[in-house]
């Protein structure tokens, strides 16, 4: 602390003046560093330390005015002005944390290839499987129906080749009339007929004759000519003794081995 200096009590100023003292006489005050961590506020000075600075500082006034005029030369005295405090204020800004956005960013990668490889692994070659099997099965059923088609024109054909045989066959059967004919020559023709009844009577042979009708066959009723005295009935005839006697032959399976061929 500086020495309390009244001007009832002088002291020699000689004596007590130290050119190498950088207080200038001025009170000592202990300095405490400033602490980063903590924002510094300035304080304004006290008012204790101005009264006590006034009154270190007016005694040396007056002192040096009184050693003045005793001494003729005294060295000039300096103030060490007043120094000036600086305040440091640091300010570290809170940046947010990384990780949230990293985490994000990896949560949405994972998500990606995960949903890729589901699609490419699962979904797209089940589908792919899926198309192919309905694809074999409809190539399947089309194949089926071509051959069921197939097999079904087969056997039209072949009803439609049996109905055609059959409608051949029924064509070239020469139709039945519904009555057969009978007629009575009344003259010689010169023709070969094929006599399948002989009778005195004609009566008996229009009966016959009647029944052949009801049969379908026509006959002829050749009536006694020169000295032949019976009715003669033929159910054929031809140009010649040959054509005629071969019908004859022929219908001997229906009319029995009595048949025979003559000349009117």
């Amino acid at each position: 602390m500086a020495k309390d200096n009244r001007p009832d009590e002088p002291e020699d100023s000689s004596g007590n003046f130290d050119e190498s003292d950088d207080t200038f006489g001025l009170p000592e005050i202990e300095y405490e560093p400033i602490k980063r961590e903590q924002e510094p506020t300035p304080e304004p000075p006290s008012r204790e330390w101005e009264e006590e600075r006034k009154e270190v500082v007016e005694p040396v006034a007056e002192e040096s005015s009184t050693v003045h005029e005793e001494h003729t030369y005294e060295p000039p005295r300096y103030e060490e002005p007043p120094r000036a405090q600086y305040a440091y204020t640091y300010s570290h800004e809170t940046s947010s944390p990384v990780w949230p956005k990293v985490l994000g960013i990896l949560l949405l990668l994972a998500v990606l290839i995960g949903g890729g490889l589901w699609y490419f692994l699962k979904y797209k070659p089940e589908r792919d499987e899926e198309a192919r099997l309905a694809a074999a099965r409809q190539a399947a059923a089309d194949e089926q129906f071509r051959r069921e088609r197939a097999r079904a024109d087969s056997l039209a054909e072949i009803e439609r080749a049996r109905v055609r045989r059959i409608n051949d066959s029924l064509a070239r059967i020469p139709p039945k009339p519904a009555s057969g004919t009978i007629d009575t020559l009344t003259g010689r023709t010169g023709r070969y007929y094929v006599i399948v009844a002989s009778n005195i009577d004609d009566d008996l042979l229009m009966d016959y004759a009647r029944k052949l009708s009801a049969a379908g066959v026509s006959s002829k009723l050749i009536p006694p000519h020169g000295n032949v005295k019976f009715y003669r009935l033929a159910i054929a005839e031809g140009d010649t003794y040959a054509s005629a006697q071969a019908t004859a032959d022929g219908m001997k399976a229906d009319y029995g081995d009595g048949l025979w061929v003559t000349k009117y």
